[in-house]
């Protein structure tokens, strides 16, 4: 899962010069859902929402986002089993 920084999405949209109208013919992700994402109304977005978004904005992923703190983290191993 993706946390998606709703400001650097706004902070290099703007600085391509491109509108969120713009954004969304780019990279076929709703205007509303990039209003949403530059508003944090929407922090969580799917990874192909990501990966479109920075596909558009010509910047890597993790340019907008970070992986969640629990994908992050390793799982957790058995020491052992009990022996009957």
């Amino acid at each position: 899962m993706w946390l998606v920084d709703g400001d650097a999405v706004r902070r290099v949209r703007r600085a391509q010069g491109l509108t969120q109208d713009d954004l969304a013919a780019k990279s076929s992700v709703s205007q509303s859902a990039i209003s949403d994402i530059e508003r944090g109304r929407i922090t969580r977005p799917s990874a192909g929402i990501v990966e479109a978004l920075a596909k558009a904005l010509d910047v890597q992923p993790d340019a907008i986002s970070r992986r969640s703190v629990a994908e992050e983290r390793p799982a957790w191993k058995s020491v052992g089993s009990p022996s009957d």
